[in-house]
């Protein structure tokens, strides 16, 4: 195996994989692993498609409660703006006649309505507490795709390695153990090498947005702000 040290190992994550070191040239194709590796590409793309569909399912269901956000704000802008076309009125009928005025009546019949934008807005405050979690799942759905799309082009990667390898097996026996990379092989190196940086991408973005809601969190419950929507979310349901 050649010197890891220098610009081999900065091509190498920390704990590099048999197909790591194989596709980074740091390991002797062995023909023999040829095999094993065309059936575990062959059973990595239905894994692949199944990744797919579920990141479409993640974000949909992150657009449909965005959607429905909008559609929430709409209508707590609305029983806001009724709420308070009553209470200047009532307010003003007390005011003018407060000796007579009857204040219960007055207040229940505000009351009604006051429920409603109560309960709508703790409603609104539970949709940011699914569109969070929404979000977190569809970047891990992202991240798991990144993952097998990644293993996939390596072993795409490795399996061209190995046919090459395998053709020019005379060639490299006169050479002394050479390795040779094709053309083929060197865009699919690269493609997994792409691949292999979307995963790291996915991963800090994740890992960002975990830490930012927990930022958030943390800050909402120092300054006392928190709501009831959040702390009943966070308590299981048995």
């Amino acid at each position: 195996m050649p010197d890891m040290a220098g610009p081999l190992a900065l091509r190498l994550p920390p704990n590099p994989t048999p197909l790591d070191l194989l596709i980074a040239g740091a390991e002797t194709p062995d023909p023999a692993l040829l095999p094993e590796y065309i059936t575990m590409a062959t059973e990595a793309g239905p894994h692949r498609v199944r990744r797919i569909h579920e990141e479409e399912a993640a974000f949909a269901e992150e657009r449909m409660l965005m959607h429905t956000r909008g559609s929430v704000e709409d209508l707590l802008s609305k029983l806001k703006l009724e709420l308070q076309k009553l209470r200047i009125p009532s307010w003003d009928e007390l005011l003018d006649n407060i000796t007579a005025c009857d204040s219960l009546a007055l207040s229940e019949r505000l009351r009604p309505i006051e429920y409603q934008v109560v309960f709508v807005s703790d409603a609104k405050d539970r949709l940011e507490v699914r569109i969070a979690a929404a979000r977190l799942r569809r970047m891990e759905a992202t991240l798991e795709r990144c993952k097998i799309e990644a293993f996939e082009s390596q072993l795409l990667c490795a399996i061209s390695v190995l046919k090459t390898e395998t053709a020019m097996a005379a060639i490299r026996e006169q050479e002394g153990g050479a390795v040779v990379f094709g053309k083929r092989s060197q865009m699919l190196r690269q493609a997994s090498c792409e691949a292999a940086r979307q995963v790291g991408l996915a991963e800090d973005a994740l890992r960002q947005e975990r830490n930012a809601q927990l930022t958030a969190e943390q800050t909402r419950m120092a300054q006392g702000t928190i709501t009831r929507a959040a702390i009943a979310s966070a308590i299981p349901a048995f």
